[in-house]
């Protein structure tokens, strides 16, 4: 069985037995896609309100697919429950105020992270915006692409921000992001045709940039397909971040939160050229091009939770209970 099937069923089973969910929502025919008009029943209950609110202040585009049978045309969540994007939102929104449990996941990464600082930034209508989370981040006074854009649109983005301190002082990026069933085929080359030409001349020369956080040891067209061009993409913007000290970063780090049993994303090799090279993983391949390999990492969202469980006490136990159930997670629990 391959893992997206496995993700399916799990949400089969969660849809089946959770309390979360209403009769309508289970009235659906498929087995992991809610019925029309039942997406806001996609999020943990107690951030339902708060999710649409946030998205709104923001203006981010919420992902939604007309495969799932989502109208594109309208707001709010999707109704696919393998989606990533809800598995991010679910996993960080109800922690974005509680410093101690982003510290411990943060740490979980890197422990020489001794404290998460606030994201400040005005909001599009004018009004102060302080979180310790960021949802699909584009960059502050701009994206990548130097477009003014909706966040979550069209533009290299980051599924969640967050910003930790160090040991040092210093204030390090995280870009994180989400993937739960993702695999991605070798035959979906971004390099070819127009649009192909298109992102080499929009890429390549940050890509090689003096300050680039890459080493230039593979091709540019090496990496044109997913996902590590996704995760290049990551990357440059990470750098850009460093390079114009956006919220006062001066380090930035890449990490795929995946599940430890997603082996078509963890470990497919999509790109000829890498795949000659003999790379075991995606998260070696990225290591590899990297200046500083420290720069990439891929962690399971169960092992942060773990990091996270000793110090969130009574306000993540529902939180916890939630995830585990839902994503399958009973060691997460233990």
């Amino acid at each position: 069985m391959t893992f997206v099937n496995t993700a399916r069923e799990l949400q089969r089973q969660f849809l089946a037995k959770s309390p979360t969910f209403s009769t309508e929502a289970r009235s659906g025919k498929s087995t992991h896609v809610l019925p029309k008009g039942r997406g806001i029943e996609n999020l943990y209950p107690p951030i339902r309100a708060s999710a649409l609110e946030f998205f709104e202040e923001r203006r981010i585009k919420w992902w939604r697919s007309p495969l799932s049978g989502d109208d594109v045309k309208a707001t709010g969540p999707t109704q696919n429950m393998v989606s990533s994007q809800v598995a991010c939102v679910n996993y960080l929104l109800p922690l974005a105020s509680h410093r101690s449990a982003l510290v411990a996941m943060l740490r979980a990464i890197d422990g020489d992270v001794v404290d998460v600082v606030s994201i400040e930034y005005d909001l599009p209508d004018g009004e102060p915006a302080s979180s310790f989370v960021e949802l699909e981040w584009v960059g502050l006074a701009g994206s990548l692409e130097g477009a003014s854009v909706t966040r979550g649109m069209h533009v290299t983005s980051a599924d969640a921000l967050l910003i930790g301190q160090t040991e040092q002082g210093r204030h390090r990026a995280y870009l994180f992001e989400w993937k739960n069933a993702e695999c991605y085929s070798p035959d979906d080359n971004k390099g070819l045709g127009k649009s192909g030409q298109t992102r080499k001349k929009r890429y390549e020369a940050l890509y090689r940039a003096s300050d680039s956080p890459f080493n230039n040891t593979e091709s540019i067209d090496a990496l044109l397909y997913e996902p590590f061009y996704q995760l290049m993409r990551l990357g440059l913007l990470g750098a850009k971040m460093v390079r114009d000290r956006e919220l006062a970063v001066s380090e930035a780090r890449v990490v795929v939160v995946c599940p430890e049993a997603n082996r078509e994303y963890r470990g497919r090799i999509t790109s000829p050229d890498l795949r000659s090279r003999s790379f075991e993983s995606v998260e070696l391949v990225m290591r590899s091009v990297a200046r500083n390999p420290e720069m990439f990492r891929i962690v399971d969202p169960a092992s942060l939770a773990k990091a996270i469980k000793p110090v969130g006490g009574a306000d993540t136990e529902g939180w916890l209970g939630y995830h585990s159930d839902r994503y399958g997670w009973p060691s997460a629990k233990e």
